[in-house]
């Protein structure tokens, strides 16, 4: 039997305090350097963690969740103004720049560090949108003030800085923050509950030759398990990133493990079970991507065990 502590959610309301939720996840850490006398500009993953973001931000040599598009640098040197157009790509599979799909949120991109490399001279942003006290006091930041789809893009902006005549390059350090979805449906723990619907035997897929998948397994869930050291946001980017929803939870007998059921879209043949569950594998903050099978749709009671190939889980069904 299902154990039925709170509603979904009055759950989250309980997990995701105050404290927990300070601003918009950061979805991408970047270094561009400005090349002035080659007139060219190249953005790249930042080499290591600024403090308080985490690695998931910027893992891998590209950015994964959103992309930064800087274009046409240009030099004015009779008003010593450097300038270039720039947009946000979502590489998620959820909107960004709202929390609900359809209430304006934006996306800011946060200047951190701005310096010069070669030459000598103080380098600073002319036409910010705003300043912001986001990971230092008086950052400077410009918004796009949109929603933006899945694979879709920002408008174009203009960014302008004060760069002395004698200054040949120019360093420049970005945070890109926004809200989207997932942050509704995800905390740092998963939900004590499992939906009735997920065991129904009209839930059962893989008795068929046409699935996708050849075990019989719960169609259009998940469970996931993140890395121990996984942040809230880096726990709620994974889920925007297959856009899924988070809709139950447990956690093994022992407790080491707490298991988040996620729900995501499948046209009933479970290859978008195995398309979410190949994307998440992908990401450093997981550490298990899970089909749930006929048994794990039965019982709360799950142990870890050590078998020959690694840590598995073994069901102890209750009753």
């Amino acid at each position: 039997m299902f154990l039925v502590v709170c509603s979904a959610v009055a759950a989250l309301a309980c997990r995701n305090t105050a404290q927990e939720r300070q601003r918009p996840p950061i979805v991408a850490a970047l270094t561009c350097e400005l090349n002035g006398v080659a007139n060219t500009m190249v953005c790249s993953t930042s080499s290591s963690a600024p403090t308080g973001v985490s690695a998931s931000a910027f893992h891998g040599a590209v950015p994964r969740y959103v992309q930064f598009y800087p274009m046409g640098l240009e030099k004015d040197n009779s008003v010593h103004m450097w300038q270039f157009t720039a947009r946000v790509q979502n590489l998620l599979a959820q909107s960004i720049g709202t929390l609900d799909g359809a209430t304006l949120a934006g996306v800011k991109v946060f200047i951190t560090d701005l310096h010069s490399t070669a030459g000598t001279g103080t380098v600073s942003v002319s036409n910010a949108d705003g300043a912001g006290n986001f990971t230092a006091p008086n950052q400077p930041y410009f918004n796009y003030n949109e929603i933006v789809e899945p694979s879709g893009y920002t408008g174009s902006k203009r960014w302008k800085f004060n760069v002395p005549e004698t200054v040949r390059s120019v360093s420049m350090s970005i945070l890109i923050s926004t809200d989207f979805p997932a942050e509704q449906s995800v905390a740092i723990t998963p939900p004590a509950t499992i939906p009735d619907w997920i065991s129904a035997d009209s839930n059962v897929g893989g008795t068929t030759a046409s699935s996708a998948i050849s075990m019989p397994y719960r169609k259009r869930v998940l469970q996931i398990v993140f890395q121990p050291t996984a942040s809230l946001a880096d726990r709620q980017l994974a889920v925007a990133y297959v856009n899924g929803t988070v809709i139950g939870g447990w956690s093994t007998d022992d407790g080491v493990d707490a298991f988040y059921i996620l729900q995501v879209s499948d046209d009933g043949t479970g290859a978008g079970v195995l398309t979410a569950q190949d994307a998440l594998k992908k990401l450093s903050q997981i550490q298990f991507a899970l089909i749930m099978d006929y048994a794990a749709g039965m019982s709360l009671h799950w142990s870890r065990t050590v078998t020959t190939d690694g840590v598995g889980f073994e069901p102890t069904l209750r009753f």
